[in-house]
């Protein structure tokens, strides 16, 4: 497989999941732009 094609595979799976992960780190739902500044 491409780089290009597992990159894509992990981000769908990322995002797919997302909601889970934010709800387990954070406690709560959190705005997508307050994620956004934490990760930059």
């Amino acid at each position: 497989m491409p780089a290009l094609a597992w990159l894509l595979l992990i981000l769908g799976l990322v995002l797919a999941s997302a909601p889970a992960w934010r709800a387990l780190v954070f406690g709560t739902d959190l705005p997508l732009d307050a994620l956004l500044r934490l990760r930059c």
